[in-house]
């Protein structure tokens, strides 16, 4: 074989390792991000592997707000398992096929009504032309959801999270019968807690 077929081989396992493994930094689609970017984050730890959602626009919109109305200040671990917990309400059958109606099903996420959902809508077209805080955490929310809707995932197929202090996530984790796994301040549980 000549040295161009190595090369080419070569090049195609290099390019599907990067697409394989959950290695990789995370950039957002704008050049213009570079110059903002001051916490590039490097994720190299062990995750699940799940397939990833054919995504537009508007479901990029709404889950990086969602997560950012949710999770803005827990780590980048939580804040994807915030965009895990709604994909795989996507993919079950007994919830919403798609984002949106996820997302705004009756008194399924409460930050849908608050502040700061509205506001992240209302700031989401800015969050690449300017360095505030509530830019750079939304960049995180936006990075967050796209890992989440890529198929990368923290939390399994979880479909439920409350804060773990609050009246949900204390009967969650003393409901014998649901499997918990707590991130920062939420704790997520695959069904809802009978007692």
């Amino acid at each position: 074989m000549n040295c161009n077929i190595y090369k080419r081989i070569i090049s195609v396992l290099i390019a599907l390792l990067f697409v394989v493994s959950p290695v990789g930094v995370y950039a957002e689609d704008n050049p213009t991000d570079a110059l903002f970017m001051d916490n590039i984050e490097v994720y190299s730890t062990t995750l699940t592997p799940r397939y990833a959602y054919d995504y537009g626009a508007s479901d990029l919109k709404i889950m990086t707000c969602i997560i950012y109305a949710e999770a803005g200040n827990q780590s980048q671990k939580g804040r994807v398992a915030v965009g895990n917990c709604i994909m795989n309400r996507v993919r079950d059958p007994r919830f919403p096929n798609n984002i949106h109606d996820v997302v705004y099903a009756k008194n399924q996420f409460t930050a849908v009504t608050g502040a700061h959902y509205k506001n992240a809508l209302k700031q989401y077209s800015k969050i690449n032309k300017t360095n505030t805080i509530v830019a750079k955490t939304m960049r995180k929310c936006k990075t967050a959801a796209k890992t989440a809707m890529g198929g990368t995932t923290y939390i399994g197929n979880y479909l439920f999270y409350a804060r773990y202090d609050n009246w949900l996530g204390k009967k969650a984790l003393n409901d014998p019968s649901v499997h918990t796994k707590r991130l920062g301040d939420h704790v997520f549980f695959d069904e809802y807690p009978k007692n």
